[in-house]
């Protein structure tokens, strides 16, 4: 499996210390004269916004009922342009049952100097779930120039993995700083991707006055990491897990020491972390026991199909035409498997633990496997931190071969997970021997085929015929189903979306019943696919889109390219031109490949005189999901040719 790397992964034992000059302190409320007389920042002018300081501060609180993680957040962000004015809203959201927010205070200081203090009563608190709440506030009078200050104190029940800190941010930012003063019963990794970037990078040792005799005196390790005058980040389309390749850092809890036992580690092994799992009341023993989906066996009966590909598939089937997903992402569930069958409701770990204890009444290998979702962070292979996982499919050995189920409670294909669990691998639990496995998809399909009658105004009648397999399937019958105005839906919205003015006639379509087939959505619409000035129609004939066109617009990328699935898209047209036109010009044909061969374009356009036709034949097909940010140089070209052919013209002239 590929992985792709801008920074080189550091690992920091407590032997290394770094040393530099300390920056001054900055206090809450001392503003400088220049940063209040400040319009416009010079490296970028462009930016709506400077972020002047950002400083986190964590430290071990050792109260009653234990240790807790305190933590402090002091920002200071300078307004430069209205578009950042939505900037002076801050939501500050929190854990109730494990986490409080203390010690809040923000204020603003106008271009004149002027500074006001919010107060209490503008915190506003709300509940967002059972056990998420919110406090909420907005700078007054926002102006352009005004800076926007506030700090608060965070404590956490979780010393575990002290919160990632970004340095880098959507605007410019002057000066970001990280600190952690950890008591030394606790033993953290410091895990950062920008060491060499750093304008600060200490980590010390502090001796207290009473030797102790768990740390030879120390009493506690302080880590000191800054980073100064960073250029904002540029969002870029098809990206997953950005934040990955911001520089960052965090602490990790590797052991724990005891004066009675001595040190402990907290990292255990993979091996151990799969025997907890398999052992865990509302994990392993909710579908590894013999009884827990028994009444769900029974309901089904026997797997149809004449080999085992087929009946995962028929078993896919009937857990999701029994079940519904609730919309949440787990892997565990306090509640009986037999329980939540009867509800007829669950969570994606449930539903898959169902389908698990289904296999196996069927004598079909199944192993229990974790995967993290899609932009929450690449995999952590390096060490066991379940944090990082939020899904439980099923690895099933069908015929000799290993196969990913996923049911989603709509509709399952063997082989394909649900899009947001395609993030690079999973790691299966086995209790004897636990493994990383890659997790991708096929290549999926979408065809269009397309009927059109094109007339002088530019209008044209069109029957679209639409063969959508694997996700394409799943998108199209999701959107129907969702759908309460008959006028959207699949193809309707991405004609509307090229051409405004778009009315649908008429949609037909049979229910989806073997989601190992494609779906197929004929539609009927009156679309203003062209233009016409004086004698010449400007004809668009692409109606669909393969890719963004905003994914060529940087010259260079930042991060990789991440499609999430591989796919072949297909477009067959054929327009039966205007009486008294003739085809003018059109796009030359195309057939391009890149280096690897694993994305290919081809294109061509004919003009059957006889039969007064345009007829075209387009297909953009890539086979890899995933492509580091270095190779978009050689491949952007491919990419603009892609684009170009989308947005192609072909005129028609008035004989």
């Amino acid at each position: 499996m590929k992985r792709y790397h801008l920074l080189t992964l550091l690992l920091v034992s407590f032997s290394t210390s770094f040393f530099a000059q300390d920056l001054p302190d900055i206090k809450f409320g001392k503003i400088a004269d220049g940063d209040i007389a400040m319009t416009s920042l010079a490296i970028d002018t462009s930016a709506e916004a400077y972020m002047l300081y950002e400083e986190v501060s964590h430290y071990i609180v050792d109260e009653r009922d234990g240790y807790k993680l305190g933590s402090y957040y002091h920002r200071r962000v300078k307004l430069l342009k209205p578009e950042s004015f939505d900037r002076a809203n801050i939501e500050l959201t929190y854990t109730r049952q494990e986490e409080k927010i203390r010690n809040l205070n923000a204020m603003i200081i106008l271009p004149s100097g002027e500074s006001i203090k919010l107060r209490s009563k503008d915190f506003i608190k709300d509940d967002l779930s059972d056990d998420q709440a919110t406090i909420r506030f907005t700078f007054p009078q926002v102006v352009e120039g005004a800076i926007l200050e506030y700090r608060y104190q965070r404590i956490s029940e979780n010393i575990s993995q002290i919160p990632t800190h970004y340095f880098q941010r959507d605007i410019p930012v002057r000066r970001s700083k990280f600190e952690a003063e950890m008591n030394s019963l606790f033993s953290y990794r410091a895990i950062c991707n920008a060491f060499d970037m750093l304008c600060v990078k200490q980590e010390n040792q502090i001796r207290g006055t009473e030797p102790a005799n768990h740390a030879n005196g120390v009493s506690a390790v302080k880590y000191k990491y800054e980073m100064c005058n960073v250029p904002a980040f540029n969002t870029e389309p098809y990206v997953n897990n950005f934040t990955d390749y911001l520089p960052h850092v965090y602490l990790q809890l590797d052991s724990y020491y005891n004066n009675t036992t001595g040190w402990s580690k907290y990292l255990s092994t993979w091996e151990t972390t799969a025997r907890e799992l398999c052992d865990n009341d509302y994990i392993g023993k909710r579908f590894m026991r013999s009884n827990s989906g028994r009444k769900i066996a029974e309901a089904i009966g026997p797997l149809m199909g004449s080999n085992e590909q087929e009946k995962a598939q028929y078993a896919l089937n009937a857990i999701n035409n029994h079940m519904e997903w609730n919309g949440y992402y787990n892997f565990g569930t306090q509640e009986s498997l037999n329980s939540l069958w009867d509800k007829g409701v669950a969570g994606s770990g449930a539903l898959n633990m169902m389908l698990y204890t289904l296999l196996e009444a069927n004598d079909i290998k199944v192993e229990p496997a974790l995967t993290g979702l899609r932009n929450y962070g690449r995999p952590i292979m390096e060490f066991p931190v379940l944090r990082q996982f939020q899904h439980l499919m099923v690895l099933a050995t069908l015929d000799g071969k290993p196969y990913l189920l996923d049911a989603n409670g709509h509709a399952s294909i063997v082989g394909l997970p649900r899009v947001a669990a395609l993030n690079e691998a999973a790691w299966v639990f086995d209790k004897t021997k636990p493994h990383w496995i890659s997790v991708k998809s096929p290549v999926v399909t979408n065809v269009y085929q397309i009927e059109g009658q094109v007339h002088a105004d530019g209008m044209a009648e069109l029957s679209v015929k639409n063969q959508a397999k694997q996700y394409y399937a799943l998108y199209a019958t999701a959107d129907l189903a969702d759908e309460n105005d008959e006028v959207e839906g699949p193809i309707i919205d991405q004609l509307l979306e090229k051409f405004p003015d778009t009315e649908m006639t008429e949609r037909q379509y049979d229910p989806w019943i073997d989601p190992t087939q494609a779906f197929e959505l004929d539609v009927d619409a009156k679309a203003p696919i062209g233009q016409t000035i004086d004698d010449y129609i400007y004809l668009q004939p692409i109606l669909f889109d393969a890719l963004q066109d905003d994914l060529v617009e940087d010259e260079l990328r930042m991060f990789p390219i991440d499609f999430a699935y591989p796919f072949r898209q297909v477009f067959l047209a054929t327009y039966e031109l205007p009486e008294g036109y003739i085809v003018d010009e059109m796009p030359e044909a195309i057939r391009m490949r890149s280096p690897e061969g694993d994305i290919r374009v081809q294109m061509v356009m004919q003009y059957k005189e006889a039969e007064h036709k345009l007829e075209i034949n387009y297909s953009v097909s890539v086979t890899e999901s995933l492509f580091a940010a270095d190779q978009y140089e050689n491949l952007r070209e491919i990419f603009q040719r892609v684009v170009d052919v989308q947005e192609s013209v072909v005129v028609l002239k008035k004989m």
